[in-house]
């Protein structure tokens, strides 16, 4: 996690600001010279480039600290305003992040440049500069703006370019939240930019965001580099990626007697919503006190109407399905369909599987949530009685 370029600087942190180093320890640093921003974050990373950053300490600190305070704030993560281009995100991001910090280095975008109202949030502002700037044409600045933002177009693209990767993730959510709750001392962050930090902690996880999000957390780590295919941004100069789209994924349904038919019936139409996000298989196994019956193996074909034999309907235990992942080391995924009514299960072994906790309606999710994200990430799918 620590990198010569910053840590000097993350040390200090570790002591002085343990608000500010907790949520630098939830991404992983990575330098980038080819980007034409300073620094940027997205997907759980925090790329820099040194060439754009200037030497001094404090320029040094104030470029990583905007960073810090855009997850903090979960710019590039939640809330991203549809059919708004990415430069606008990031000028809103900036506007944002000047009512709560001021620095000598690193320039902020604030509301007067475009003749806005301050202390607005995030999707006002992005929407609003949505519709007076573009890429290519500043005509709608004046001179004195198009100076202050970097006075050439040629900046406004690397504005464009510093919310590239920002893209809504639950998963990056849950677990910045998981930490904000964790946090105890601020340090220097002001009382009203705190308060507005806890207040966006009221966050629950649906299950058509959970599904999407779990599918590309497994699949990101089967991302390669190869010559064989262009880079999006830099044509053959640079590597492209490819993903190995074959995951292996286990869906464990509850099938205790505290399900209901209508409840399972709806759990089957969620798995069959999975194949709608690019999954081609995918392993489902019933269990109730115990594991029930052998894997049944779905494919695109799979429909919610096909009649699937129940079995089980005992009492309800988790730790058999740890058991068969300790055992079948084969999954990179595994969701579990429940109404949460057991004991906590023990993940005593090390494992590599992503673990999502699906629970039958956001009552369950509430009473459950705080153990299930012990072990992994918890949504809740909608009342039975309004599936439709």
């Amino acid at each position: 996690m620590t990198d010569s370029f910053f840590e000097d600087i993350t040390q200090r942190w570790f002591i002085s600001e343990p608000a500010l180093f907790a949520i630098y320890c939830t991404h992983h640093l990575e330098k980038n010279t080819r980007m034409r921003c300073p620094i940027r974050t997205g997907h759980g990373v925090i790329e820099y480039n040194p060439d754009l950053i200037p030497e001094s300490k404090t320029a040094r600190e104030e470029y990583l600290r905007s960073e810090i305070m855009r997850i903090l704030l979960k710019h590039p993560y939640e809330r991203q305003p549809e059919n708004v281009k990415k430069i606008s995100t990031a000028i809103a991001s900036d506007m944002v992040l000047s009512s709560h910090v001021s620095f000598q280095w690193r320039k902020l975008i604030s509301p007067w440049m475009f003749h806005l109202k301050e202390r607005q949030h995030f999707e006002w502002y992005a929407h609003e500069v949505d519709g007076r700037i573009t890429i290519i044409n500043v005509a709608n600045l004046s001179a004195e703006e198009i100076e202050e933002l970097g006075s050439s177009s040629q900046e406004l693209e690397a504005l464009s370019e510093m919310a590239e990767m920002w893209e809504e993730d639950d998963f990056m959510v849950s677990e910045l939240n998981e930490t904000i709750r964790d946090i105890r001392d601020w340090g220097s962050l002001a009382g009203k930019t705190v308060e507005q930090i806890k207040a966006s902690l009221d966050y629950k996880m649906d299950y058509r965001s959970a599904l999407a999000g779990f599918r590309t957390s497994i699949i990101s780590s089967y991302r390669s580099l190869t010559r064989m295919r262009p880079n999006r941004r830099y044509g053959l100069d640079a590597m492209g990626s490819k993903y190995d789209m074959e995951s292996n994924i286990l869906i464990a349904v509850d099938v205790s007697g505290s399900i209901n038919s209508s409840t399972l019936e709806h759990f089957f139409g969620v798995i069959e919503r999975f194949f709608k996000f690019g999954v081609s298989t995918l392993d489902v196994i019933q269990f109730d006190a115990e594991i029930q019956g052998d894997p049944i193996r779905l494919d695109k074909r799979f429909n919610s109407s096909t009649s699937i034999k129940i079995v089980g309907r005992g009492g309800t235990n988790f730790q058999p399905v740890f058991n068969y992942i300790k055992e079948h080391k084969k999954y990179d995924g595994l969701i579990i369909f429940t109404d949460g009514y057991a004991p906590e299960p023990r993940l005593d072994f090390r494992t590599q599987t992503k673990i999502l906790w699906a629970c039958q309606s956001e009552r369950e999710y509430t009473a459950h949530h705080e153990w299930m994200e012990h072990t992994g990430r918890a949504c809740f799918i909608e009342s039975i009685k309004n599936k439709n």
